[in-house]
């Protein structure tokens, strides 16, 4: 597995933990909701971007996600990642997900 696909599964295992257990966030802090929110609307943000951007912000999720103490992670991969013409990173999933999780702040 590459660094790319790690990297990747690490999102998706993460947004899948805020996804599926809505109380995950419920203890804390509005600064602590904030900073993890910011740090998705940055992955939103940079959807139409270039992949290092891309990478960029989903890896400043996963390092939010971890500095706040949200659980440890599977890492398991739950869909089949389908690629945009020309790029390398599957962005129509990651920007569902996103949208997806989002709305739970």
């Amino acid at each position: 597995m590459n660094k790319g696909e790690r990297m990747l599964e690490e999102y998706y295992a993460r947004i899948a933990m805020i996804n599926s257990n809505p109380d995950l966030l419920k203890d804390k802090s509005d600064d602590d909701k904030n900073k993890l929110k910011d740090a998705l609307d940055k992955v939103s943000e940079n959807m139409d971007g270039e992949d290092t951007a891309l990478e960029e912000a989903m890896t400043n999720f996963i390092s939010t996600f971890d500095e706040l103490g949200l659980g440890e992670v599977s890492g398991e991969k739950t869909r089949s990642l389908s690629l945009k013409k020309g790029t390398n990173l599957p962005r129509q999933i990651i920007n569902d997900v996103t949208i997806m999780t989002l709305k739970n702040f």
